[in-house]
């Protein structure tokens, strides 16, 4: 009789752990799941990326106050010369002439008129790379 008590007491724990188990994996799974999601790059399209790398390649001819001009424009949408002086300083036509002569080629500038701006299919890649990824 105490054989078989000990036997049957022994089964229910060894129930109840096995449940206990399965509890905790489950809640395991779904914290490494739930990590795993919240780590996920979102996924972007083909184009996207060529516009990111095309966007990459170009910056590269850009110095430090150059980036900011462009960081400064894609902030205010547009630009003219007496905003780039008053901003940065400088000769006016010195900086207007830098980012004409970078900016335009690269794809990454449009002349608007007597102002520039980003060039519209650009925007999104240009603030990834310059405002952060």
């Amino acid at each position: 009789v105490q054989i078989r008590a000990l036997r049957d007491s022994a089964r229910v724990r060894i129930s109840e752990l096995k449940e206990n188990h399965r509890i905790e994996s489950s809640r395991l799974a779904e914290a490494a799941r739930q990590r795993e999601a919240a780590t996920r790059v979102p996924a972007i399209s083909a184009l996207e990326q060529n516009r990111r790398d095309l966007v990459a390649e170009g910056l590269k001819s850009f110095d430090s106050d150059e980036r900011e001009a462009l960081k400064y424009i894609l902030n205010s949408g547009q630009v003219n010369a007496m905003v780039l002086e008053s901003r940065f300083g400088g000769p006016v036509r010195d900086m207007w002439r830098r980012m004409l002569n970078k900016g335009v080629p690269t794809g990454l500038l449009k002349p608007d008129g007597r102002s520039l701006r980003i060039s519209a299919e650009l925007v999104n890649a240009l603030a990834f790379h310059l405002l952060g990824k």
